[in-house]
């Protein structure tokens, strides 16, 4: 489903296609890259974060000259990640759709995430703000600092904590989020406490929306599509592993689990009926429901209007995203 499929962003139907139309030019203007390019937007997502920058940018009512190209740059560098997680995750398929790794090269991938990181900081240059290309320096820099963590933290669940996780899903995730919104909202001028309110409501939001994705994994949800156990399977340690491992009366086992290497698909589903017959899915979702709760009340610091009519319809639109 693209954005087409998200009411919440229907009040920026035009703007977003405008960004769809930025995006399939720039990504083959350039003879190098346009194969890539091309085959790559044959994946189209819901375009989430461009639609935040819009709306953050749209805070003050009209449109402000500029935001579609931050929009379309802010995607690039989305995209770009995903290119080069695909290599990290030996990943098949994106969306349906072959992976660049998978297509062409390993090579060609890595060359083509550095291409549109390259591509998407000229376009945030472009916009004159030094606080904006800052913004999106520090996302990139705390999305990788997350993923290293990640990395390191693989099949040791003993060293993990409910703090670390959240603090590993901000960088990863809600760091992102919040600034997509912000920098909207910077091009567009907003007051200091505005630009807060648009971090703030953006950074809970993508915890719990990043929360309920983890809850899935392990619960599973045919309803939504989600296959069950990836994190089991890779040594991921998220949020209901973590509780399970204390709550459980079976968290010895799932330890012993949780921290070898190669698991069966016995053992997976092993894994999986330990999470869903603990406490752990209950108290995770609570937590992401809460967290949605506060970044609800944080839209009261902006004013009425489109932004703050379409940013309360997403947390409704996400409420109904559960376990």
């Amino acid at each position: 489903m693209g954005w087409e499929g998200i009411a919440a962003f229907s009040g920026i139907r035009e703007p977003l296609a405008r960004v769809e139309e930025f995006l399939q030019e720039s990504l083959v203007e350039d003879e190098g890259a346009r194969e890539l390019g091309r085959h790559l937007l044959l994946g189209k997502g819901k375009r989430v974060r461009p639609a935040l920058v819009l709306l953050g940018a749209t805070i003050r009512g009209e449109l402000p000259e500029g935001a579609v190209p931050l929009a379309a740059a802010v995607e690039m560098i989305h995209l770009a990640t995903l290119v080069h997680d695909d290599i990290i995750d030996r990943a098949p398929l994106r969306r349906g759709v072959a992976t660049i790794h998978t297509r062409w090269s390993e090579h060609a991938s890595v060359l083509m995430g550095d291409f549109l990181f390259a591509k998407a900081f000229s376009l945030l240059a472009a916009t004159g703000s030094n606080r904006i290309v800052r913004s999106m320096a520090e996302v990139v820099y705390e999305m990788c600092s997350g993923e290293i963590e990640q990395n390191l933290s693989l099949h040791v669940p003993q060293d993990q904590t409910e703090e670390r996780y959240l603090e590993r899903i901000g960088k990863k995730t809600a760091r992102f989020v919040a600034e997509s919104l912000r920098v909207g909202g910077i091009l567009a001028g907003a007051s200091s406490a505005e630009e807060q309110a648009l971090y703030d409501f953006g950074y809970q939001v993508g915890l719990g929306f990043q929360i309920v994705d983890d809850l899935l994994d392990v619960a599973g949800s045919q309803k939504l599509g989600k296959a069950s156990g990836s994190d089991l399977r890779t040594g991921v340690i998220t949020l209901p592993v973590i509780h399970a491992l204390n709550a459980s009366p079976e968290g010895g086992r799932l330890l012993e689990l949780c921290e070898r290497e190669h698991l069966e698909p016995g053992e997976v589903a092993e894994a999986g009926a330990i999470l869903r017959h603990s406490s752990s899915l209950q108290y995770t979702q609570k937590l992401a429901d809460r967290l949605m709760t506060q970044a609800q009340a944080r839209l009261t610091a902006l004013p009425e209007g489109l932004t703050r009519e379409s940013l309360d319809a997403l947390v409704k639109f996400l409420r109904h995203r559960r376990y």
